[in-house]
Order: C-alpha cells, then structure tokens, then sequence
C-alpha cells in the first residue's frame, strides 16, 4: 500500500482510461442494462465481464473520482500479495519437508522475501498504478487463490475426499471468475500439472508407467479446468478477432510468432532481472525478420533453460520419484 499510495492521486490517464472508462458510459451502475452490457462487450477486444462489475461498483462509491479507482487496484494488488506468501510458504512447506517443524520462522521468512519481491517488484507498476490494467489484478487475485485451494486440497486428498472435494471444486468456481477477469488465466491448468509434477509428486509414473491410476486420475481432475478454459478462451478469442488490435496472419505469419513469443520470454527475464526503461507498451515493428539477432539470441535463451531444465529433471530423476508425495 505504502510502495504504490502515489498512484492515488494519478488520476485517469490518457492511454485507454478516457475511452475504456471516461467517455464509456455503459459500465456506469450495477443494473441489469449495465451487466448486460458487461457480460457482452468487447470494447478494446477483451472479454473481462467480472473487471467490468468492478468498475461498475467503484462507480456506485466513487463516481468518475479516479481516486477510489487507484485504491480499488492498490486493495486487490495487496491481496495479492498476502497470496504469494501463503502459496509460497505452503509450497516451502511441501519442497522442504523437515523445516516445518525445526524452521518455521525460516518458511515465514523466505514466503515473506518472495512476497516482498513480487510486491515492489517496478514490473507491478503498469498492473496496479494504470486502472486500465484492473483485469491483471483481479485476474491474479483469482489465479492466486486458484493455486491456493489447489494445494490445499492436494493436503487432504488421501484422508479427507469430502474436503478435497470442497477445495477441488471452489478451485474450479475461483478458475471461472480469474478467467471472466482476464483470460490470460487460461494457462493456469498446465500451472497446476507441473505442480503436481513438482513439488506435489502427484504426477509421477507406477509400476507399470505412466498409464496407472494414479496420473491418469491426476490427468482428469484437470478436464472440468480445461473445459470452461476452452469455452471463455473461444469467446475472448472471438473479442480479439472482432477488435481493432487484431494483425493478420499475413502481416505476422506463423514463424515470426513463434520468434516473437521466444523474443517476449527473454525480454521479460531480462526485466525482472534488471527492471530498467521500462513502458507499458513495447510496439513490434512489422516485419519481423526472425534472423536479426534479438530473435535468435531469444531463441537460444529460451533453448538452453529448456536444455538445462530437462537435464537437471534427468539427473535428479531416480531421486525424484524415491521422495515421497504430499499425498501419500
């Protein structure tokens, strides 16, 4: 709250506040015209009917005050980051077993540090200071919980069904409104499968390899995850196709995506590492010539912690799935 209480008086800016909220009067109330209108739009192609209800209710409290706008985004931002320290000690938890009970003020410290991080982080300012940006912070207040309910759930599973059942399903309702907020959260399914690869060990092979009751099981929980992923992700894909920002596949073809996506990987890296010149917007020049040498440094970035991540997962292996599970 202290790190971003400057942006409270930031008013709305100039960079898609005016036409999204300023000039836009369908988001003004709570009324059944008005959600209408939230459920279906897709202004500025995005589909974030649950941030719309949101600025609806700062309207109710606040009018077009961009104050009380700000500290909505600075509220949720905080709340995000009392959820990074819960996923994180409780994922400190699972990876070092033997710390619960001789260390737990070391868990509470490193669950802080990474929390901190993630809090003052200047790669946060573009989320939580442009109201704009509202969809991230909701988004990552429900993709956090999300994670959260998941791990909880995964605690109880082998002892308790009717209260993983309980955390299993509220996961699911919490995935729904993260989704309804931004859809980026649509990759949280493939999150939650390398959870259970790792720390949880949920995802490992048996006896007879991979195809045992145990992965394939692990392997359904995530089909009620991937069903609504798939049914919002058609609708805001539908919102991106019928928006001004859409580019062609013929002024951006199929490689030029692919170094681009190898080019974002790096570049975002590299700004956590070192965030400075930072904007909200990093333009792409069109064309893009997949052989300049910020796509192939990209690429052979992206490469080698893909190398380097297989051959840790190698060499530890036989280690790996020894160690016992969080559900076992």
């Amino acid at each position: 709250m202290a790190a971003f209480s400057s942006a409270l008086p930031g008013g709305f800016q100039q960079w898609d506040d005016v036409v999204l909220l300023v000039e836009n009067q369908a988001y003004r109330g709570l009324g059944w015209s008005n959600l209408k209108r939230m459920l279906t739009t897709n202004l500025m192609s995005h589909y974030m009917p649950l941030t719309w209800i949101t600025y609806g209710l700062d309207y109710v409290v606040w009018g077009l005050n961009p104050y009380g706008y700000h500290l909505t985004n600075i509220v949720l931002h905080a709340a995000n980051v009392a959820l990074v320290y819960s996923v994180a000690q409780r994922l400190f938890r699972i990876v070092w077993p033997g710390a619960s009970a001789t260390g737990l003020d070391g868990l509470r410290i490193a669950a802080a540090l990474a929390a901190l991080v993630f809090g003052v982080h200047p790669l946060r300012v573009e989320s939580v200071a442009w109201i704009t940006e509202r969809r991230d912070v909701l988004c990552g207040f429900f993709f956090l919980l999300t994670v959260l309910l998941y791990l909880r759930g995964c605690e109880v599973e082998s002892r308790d069904a009717r209260a993983w059942s309980r955390f299993y399903w509220a996961a699911v309702g919490t995935f729904v409104l993260a989704l309804l907020s931004k859809s980026m959260a649509v990759t949280l399914p493939a999150v939650l499968l390398v959870l259970d690869a790792y720390p949880l060990r949920r995802l490992r092979p048996g006896p007879c390899g991979w195809p045992t009751p145990g992965p394939w099981r692990v392997w359904q929980q995530k089909l009620p995850f991937l069903f609504v992923g798939a049914v919002v992700s058609a609708v805001a894909f539908r919102a991106l196709l019928g928006g001004a920002h859409e580019t062609s596949w013929e002024r951006l073809g199929l490689l030029d995506r692919v170094a681009g996506s190898a080019y974002s990987v790096a570049f975002y890296v590299r700004k956590t590492l070192a965030p400075v010149a930072l904007s909200p917007l990093y333009e792409l020049s069109l064309p893009v010539h997949v052989l300049d040498r910020r796509f192939l440094v990209s690429g052979g970035v992206v490469l080698l912690i893909t190398l380097a991540a297989l051959a840790s997962r190698l060499a530890l292996a036989p280690a790996f799935w020894r160690s016992g599970s969080v559900t076992s």
